[in-house]
């Protein structure tokens, strides 16, 4: 048989209630940014908040609590602010990163005319790309992620 499981909350009381949140302090943000991925980033959140709970449509943005009951949201999608840039910083990273290695792959490779200087700049692409992202996780480890 069946079991009925009561819930505090409808999901879309959670979503509207979650459209007027408050956003997390940007520091925080950045180290959940710069996190490899979702077991790190919610790992990271708990250093700092008593309950991390997913979104219930936003997937990656996190609900979370302080140790007061206030409740925050990493990213408000209903607000634009410098967090929104914060997000991107780690594409932004990488298509410097990228640019860098496409440029230094095509002078690499202009010993070989033509092919050489085509292949050089997309492994030196690559290579950027990857470097860059590289960075930006470093970066948010050795700041706390």
């Amino acid at each position: 048989m069946a079991q009925i499981e009561w819930v505090e909350k409808t999901p879309s009381e959670i979503i509207k209630e979650s459209e007027n949140l408050p956003e997390i302090p940007n520091k925080i943000r950045f180290l959940v940014e710069a996190a490899p991925n979702m077991e790190s980033k919610v790992a990271t959140l708990e250093k700092f908040y008593d309950k991390v709970e997913m979104h219930p449509t936003q997937k990656g943005n996190f609900i979370v609590t302080d140790e007061k009951g206030e409740q925050l949201i990493v990213d408000n999608k209903n607000i634009k602010n410098l967090g929104d840039v914060i997000d991107v910083g780690k594409e932004v990273t990488e298509i410097v990163g990228s640019m860098i290695g496409t440029s230094a792959g095509a002078v690499a490779g202009s010993a070989v005319p033509v092919a050489g200087t085509a292949a050089g700049a997309i492994v030196g692409s690559g290579a950027g790309m990857a470097a860059g992202a590289e960075i930006f996780e470093r970066v948010g480890q050795m700041y706390g992620t």
